[in-house]
């Protein structure tokens, strides 16, 4: 059997069973035990299955919860991008014959890509249209009054938080993998010894190989 053409699912279910059957096969401890599969030599392979299960489970989960935060990244980005668009393009119609306000609001520039770009540009928008009272009474034509402005970045630091989140989950994501891949190789480096000495130990009976799970 070739353990490493085995999907993840395939070799934890099969070296379960293995592991499972080898004390029911009459005689088989025995075998093994004179190539050096004793019982204990057995127990540190069943610790790398269970060991490799456990990393495969914690690797899922914590890729499931990385989903769910990109999906409310994503959906906290689209609401503020759209909100961000609104508000610019609000602001060069309301303003447009204050060519120094528009500069100093930095409505002359184009908006940066990079999001970490986009909400320090926002922040400090949201800044210079709380700092410049005079603009305030015309502001709430766009419904940029300060009970407003406020709640905006409210949703901003969210939307960091997400942000933020993401780059560590990443980071996890990565370590996890990591951690999964070297358990499942350990298990599969353990099982390929294993069957080796088990063909060895059984003189190749195809029907003992066979009790093991293995489809000779």
């Amino acid at each position: 059997m070739n353990f490493k053409s085995l999907k993840e699912s395939e070799l934890l279910s099969f070296t379960e069973r293995m592991f499972s059957n080898i004390p029911e096969v009459e005689g088989l401890q025995q075998r093994l035990t004179t190539v050096g599969y004793d019982e204990k030599k057995i127990k540190q392979g069943l610790a790398l299955q269970k060991k490799a299960k456990e990393d495969v489970d914690n690797n899922y989960l914590q890729l499931v919860e990385s989903q769910k935060t990109r999906i409310k990244r994503d959906e906290a980005y689209m609401v503020f991008k759209d909100k961000v668009s609104k508000i610019r393009k609000g602001l060069k119609v309301l303003f447009k014959k204050d060519a120094i306000l528009i500069a100093d609001l930095g409505l002359n520039q184009r908006f940066p890509r990079p999001k970490t770009d986009q909400i320090d540009s926002v922040k400090k928008l949201i800044q210079k249209l709380q700092a410049n009272k005079a603009i305030h009474a015309k502001l709430l034509a766009l419904r940029l009054d300060e009970e407003n402005l406020k709640l905006f970045s409210k949703e901003i630091k969210e939307l960091e938080k997400l942000l933020s989140q993401n780059t560590l989950d990443k980071g996890l994501d990565q370590t996890l993998t990591e951690k999964k891949n070297k358990s499942i190789s350990e298990l599969i480096e353990w099982c390929d010894e294993f069957m080796v000495a088990a063909r060895f130990a059984t003189d190749d009976d195809e029907q003992i190989i066979e009790s093991l799970g293995v489809i000779v």
